[in-house]
């Protein structure tokens, strides 16, 4: 549960921050997509963008890339620390090229990191899956919703999430920390 808070603030976050950028940046880089994502049924696109796709994002990119890299290198006798570092890096660095724009892109290495880093630090398999979802969901119906959604992102709680934010991650590299040292 702490992962799927953490997740939503941090998306509430990073599209807060996208906001700041500017205008003609945003729309070069993400408006065709964006205009794309919006012209399907509000119903499909839920089923679309906030329960398949993070699913499959998830398989491949988390359990896939982080994962099976991950363990490759620890079979191959890497240190645990090196072998998540790298693989939390490579998995969030290829989950921000799938998504083939700078806005996309620069959201998705970050929540690939901390996808990763949750998926890791629990060691539960499916627990950063409803997180996906969830921030996918939470992000999309906010589009539907401008006023809510320029108050969530309004500059007090960009700070507010960027405190949570870091305390929520800084709680997952301790427990990572933990689980190093014992495993």
């Amino acid at each position: 549960m702490i992962l799927w808070f953490l997740i939503v603030i941090l998306a509430l976050l990073i599209n807060g921050l996208t906001d700041l950028l500017p205008r003609e940046f945003v729309n070069a880089s993400y408006g065709e997509t964006r205009s794309e994502l919006f012209a399907v049924p509000l119903w499909k696109g839920i089923l679309l963008y906030c329960v398949f796709t993070p699913l499959l994002e998830e398989v491949i990119f988390r359990i896939g890339l982080f994962g099976m890299g991950r363990d490759l290198l620890l079979k191959a006798g890497v240190k645990r620390w090196k072998a998540v570092t790298v693989f939390l890096l490579i998995s969030a660095f290829v989950f921000a090229l799938y998504h083939g724009n700078l806005v996309q892109g620069n959201y998705a290495f970050w929540m690939g990191l901390v996808l990763a880093l949750g998926y890791e630090a629990t060691g539960a398999v499916l627990s950063h899956i409803p997180a996906h979802q969830l921030a996918n969901l939470v992000i999309y119906l906010l589009a539907y919703a401008p006023g809510l959604y320029k108050t969530l992102t309004a500059p007090l709680f960009l700070v507010l999430y960027a405190l949570l934010g870091v305390g929520g991650c800084a709680y997952f590299i301790y427990i990572e920390g933990k689980v190093c040292k014992n495993g």
